[in-house]
C-alpha cells in the first residue's frame, strides 16, 4: 500500500501482537501487585515505540516533502519509548526481589536510571544535530558518530539486569528466573539482529511484541498469579505457625522447671509426684496446643488461661497443703521450691494472655470507684515480704494531697505498679526499691497523679533503653540469665499506659539504679486528702478475716468439680476450718446431694462435661423437693477473662473464685457468706 525505504512487515506484525497483549491484560491494569504493573507499563510505552518507529520511517520516505526535523522528532520519539522500555523491564524484574521498596535506592538503581535518561538526552540533541542519525541528499538515513549507543546503552541496561537477576537468584522461582532470563536473551537476539541488518528489515517492535507474549502466557496469567498469592499466604501461615512454637517452647522450659522441683520432693512423698507429673502434663498440653495454633495464635493464648489454670489450681494448691501438713523440713523446702517455680510458670501465662488481648484489640479498660489507700496499702502488703527476703529497704513516699477516690481502671493500674516494683526487686541486688506517688496537678472534676519507682538495681545501659519496649526482649541476657521472666512486663506496661492516655518514662545509669514513671489523669469521685500513708497502716491493711482461719464445725458446703485433684486440694483447703465437706464429681451427682442434704454454700466449677455450673446451678433452684433453692452458689473458675465475673454474676451467682484458689482468698469468701451464727470464733 505505501512504497517505503524499508520494510516495516514484521513491525506492523508486532503492533498488531500489542493489540491482542492490551486485550489479554487489562485486568492487569487494575492490580495492585507492582510486577503486573510494570508489565502494563512495558505494554503501553512499547506501543508507542513502535508507532514512532514506523513514522520514523515515513519521515524518511516522504523527506522530500516533510521538514528536515519531522523525521528526527519522531525519532526522538522512539529512542525516549525504547529508553523507558528497557528501564521498565529493569523495574519488572526488581519488583520481584525482597529488597525492592518501588523506589531509588541503591547505586545500580540510579545507574540504570541514568542510563535511561541519557538514551532519551541523545536523541533530543539528535534533534538539533547529527550525532546519531542524518538524512543524506537522497533523503536517506545515514547513522551518525555516535549512533552505536543507540544499541549499546539499552544493552549495558540488560547487562545490569542479568547482574540484578542473578545476584537475588533466592527471590525468584524457578519459572520466573527461566522466564525472565528468556525475555532478556530474546530482546538481545532481535537487538543484534537489527543491528547487522542496518535497519533495512525492522525487527526490534516485533522481538519485543513477541517477547512479551512470552512473559504473558507464563507469568502474568491470573492463574499463575492467584498461585503466587496462595504460597504467600502458606509462607505466612508458617511463619505464625513457627512463632506459636516458639511459645510453646517457653512455656515448656518453664513447666519443666517445676517439674523438676516437684520430682524432687516426690522422694520424700508420693503426693509431690503426682504435682510432678501434672506438671509434666501441663507442659505437653501446652505444647500440642500450641502447634494448633497455626491458624489463630489469639485464640490459641486465650485457651490457656483455662487449659493452664485448672490444673495449675492441683499444683499450687497441694503445694500449699505438702508445707502446711509435713513436719520434715526438707519436704517442706521442695514443696516451696515447686509452688515458686509453679507461681512463675502462672505468672507467664497471665502475661502473654495480657499481651496477646493487647495485641488482637480485645483489652478494653474497664474503669470504676476506687480507693487510692487500698491500692497502696495492697502494693505494700505485696512487695513488702519480697523486699525483706532479698534484704532490700522498700520505702514508700506518697504525697498527703493526693484525693482519696478516684475513678478509673484500678485493676490496670496495679498490674502497671506490680510490674515496675517486682522489675525493680528482681534487678536490685542492695539499696533501696521507692515509689514514690505525688499529686502533680488538679483541676475542677480531675487530678493528675504521677507514680515514680526508683531503685538503687543494676541499672540499664542506654543503648539497651529502646530494647525494652519490645516484646520477650531481654537485655544483657547472659548476665540476668538466673533472673525469671518472659521479657513481655514492661511491653505491656507501655501498651496499658497508652490505652489510658499515659506514657512510660525511663531513666537509668548502668551500675547504679533506674527509675520508671508515667502520670495519669484521672476523675476526682472524693476530692478529701488521702492524708498520711505510712509503712505501719499498710502492714496492718490486711483484714481481720486476712488474718485469722474461719472456724465453722456446724457449717456444711458443697463442692462441685469434675477435676478430682481440685476436690482434694480444696478439701485440703478448708480442712482446719471443722467445715462438713461434701464433693461431687459431676452436676447430675451434685444434684443427687441437694436433695437429700441443706448446705450453708455451694462452690461450683464452671466448665465440667455433660451439665456445666450454669446449668446445674438453674436445676438446683428448679428441684422440686430441693433443699438448697436458696442457697448461696459461688463459681469456681479458671476464666481470667475480661468480662468473666460480671458474666457469672449474671447467672445468679454471688461471687467469683479464680483458680488456683489460694487459702487467704477462700478463707475471706467463708467469712463473707457463711452465717455469722455458724462461726465459733467470730
Amino acid at each position: 500500500m505505501f512504497d517505503l525505504t524499508r520494510n516495516i512487515d514484521f513491525d506492523m506484525a508486532g503492533m498488531l501482537i500489542y493489540v491482542f497483549l492490551f486485550l489479554a491484560s487489562l485486568r492487569i491494569y487494575s492490580s495492585k501487585d507492582r510486577s503486573s504493573m510494570h508489565f502494563y507499563n512495558i505494554l503501553l510505552v512499547g506501543f508507542f515505540t513502535g508507532i514512532a518507529d514506523i513514522l520514523v520511517v515515513v519521515g524518511e520516505t516522504y523527506s522530500y516533502a516533510l521538514p528536515a526535523y519531522f523525521s528526527k522528532i519522531f525519532y526522538f520519539l522512539f529512542l525516549s519509548g525504547t529508553a523507558l522500555s528497557t528501564y521498565f523491564v529493569y523495574k519488572y524484574v526488581r519488583s520481584y526481589q525482597k529488597d525492592d521498596p518501588g523506589t531509588l535506592n541503591s547505586p545500580m538503581d540510579i545507574f540504570a536510571f541514568a542510563l535511561a535518561g541519557g538514551l532519551m538526552v541523545l536523541g533530543l540533541v539528535n534533534i538539533f544535530t547529527d550525532i546519531l542519525i542524518r538524512l543524506d541528499e537522497n533523503g536517506a538515513y545515514v547513522r551518525g558518530n555516535l549512533e552505536q549507543l543507540v544499541y549499546l546503552l539499552p544493552m549495558v541496561i540488560f547487562v545490569l539486569i542479568l547482574i540484578s537477576l542473578f545476584t537475588h537468584k533466592e527471590d525468584y522461582t524457578r519459572r520466573q528466573f527461566i522466564s525472565i532470563l528468556s525475555l532478556i536473551g530474546m530482546v538481545s537476539f532481535f537487538s543484534i539482529m537489527q543491528y547487522m541488518n542496518d535497519d533495512k528489515i525492522l525487527f526490534t517492535v516485533f522481538g519485543t511484541s513477541v517477547s512479551l507474549m512470552f512473559m504473558l502466557t507464563s507469568l502474568e496469567t491470573p492463574d499463575y498469579k492467584k498461585l503466587m498469592e496462595v504460597l504467600k499466604e502458606q509462607e505466612t501461615t508458617k511463619q505464625e505457625a513457627l512463632k506459636a512454637k516458639e511459645l510453646a517452647d517457653r512455656l515448656r522450659q518453664e513447666a519443666d522447671s517445676a517439674r523438676i522441683a516437684a520430682e524432687a520432693a516426690s522422694n520424700e512423698s508420693q503426693e509431690a509426684k503426682k504435682i510432678a507429673q501434672q506438671s509434666q502434663k501441663l507442659a505437653e498440653d501446652a505444647k500440642e496446643a500450641a502447634i494448633r495454633a497455626n491458624q489463630s495464635k489469639s485464640s490459641f493464648l486465650a485457651r490457656m488461661s483455662h487449659e493452664i489454670r485448672t490444673p495449675m489450681n492441683a499444683v499450687l494448691g497441694l503445694n500449699e497443703l505438702i508445707a502446711k501438713e509435713s513436719t520434715q523440713k526438707t519436704i517442706v523446702e521442695y514443696a516451696n521450691d515447686a509452688k515458686k517455680a509453679s507461681e512463675n510458670l502462672l505468672n507467664i501465662i497471665n502475661d502473654i494472655l495480657d499481651f496477646s488481648k493487647i495485641e488482637s484489640g480485645k483489652l478494653e479498660l474497664v474503669e470504676t470507684e476506687y480507693s487510692f489507700k487500698d491500692i497502696i496499702n495492697e502494693e505494700y502488703t505485696l512487695f513488702s515480704f519480697k523486699a525483706k527476703e532479698r534484704n532490700l529497704k522498700l520505702v514508700f513516699d506518697i504525697d498527703p494531697n493526693i484525693p482519696s477516690v478516684l475513678f478509673g481502671d484500678d485493676i490496670r493500674l496495679k498490674q502497671i505498679l506490680t510490674n515496675l516494683l517486682s522489675n525493680a526487686i528482681k534487678y536490685t541486688e542492695s539499696g533501696t526499691v521507692t515509689l514514690k506517688v505525688t499529686l502533680e496537678g488538679r483541676g475542677r472534676s480531675s487530678a493528675v497523679v504521677k507514680y515514680v519507682v526508683k531503685d538503687t538495681g543494676i541499672g540499664i545501659k542506654e543503648e539497651d533503653i529502646g530494647k525494652l519496649y519490645d516484646a520477650f526482649e531481654r537485655i544483657e541476657e547472659k548476665r540476668n540469665r538466673n533472673i525469671e521472666g518472659t521479657g513481655l512486663g514492661i511491653n505491656i506496661v507501655v501498651q496499658l499506659l497508652t490505652m489510658m492516655g499515659s506514657k512510660l518514662m525511663i531513666d537509668s545509669v548502668y551500675g547504679l539504679g533506674s527509675q520508671f514513671s508515667f502520670s495519669l489523669r484521672q476523675t476526682m469521685i472524693d476530692s478529701t486528702p488521702v492524708g498520711e500513708i505510712s509503712d505501719d497502716q499498710a502492714e496492718k491493711k490486711k483484714t481481720v478475716h486476712g488474718q485469722k482461719l474461719i472456724y465453722a464445725p456446724e457449717a456444711r458446703v458443697l463442692i462441685v468439680d469434675d477435676n478430682n485433684m481440685n476436690l482434694k486440694v480444696f478439701t485440703g483447703l478448708v480442712k482446719d476450718t471443722g467445715i462438713k465437706v461434701d464433693t461431687a464429681l459431676s452436676g447430675s451427682e451434685a444434684l443427687g446431694y441437694t436433695l437429700k442434704n441443706k448446705y450453708d454454700l455451694i462452690f461450683m466449677d464452671h466448665l465440667m462435661p455433660g451439665m456445666d455450673g450454669i446449668e446445674t446451678r438453674r436445676a438446683i433452684i428448679s428441684q422440686e423437693d430441693g433443699l438448697n433453692k436458696d442457697t448461696i452458689q459461688i463459681v469456681l473458675t479458671a476464666n481470667a477473662i475480661k468480662g468473666a465475673m460480671e458474666e457469672y454474676l449474671s447467672y445468679g451467682f454471688a461471687d467469683t473464685v479464680f483458680k488456683p484458689v489460694k487459702q487467704s482468698e477462700l478463707n475471706d469468701v467463708l467469712w463473707k457468706y457463711l452465717p455469722a451464727r455458724l462461726i465459733e470464733n467470730a
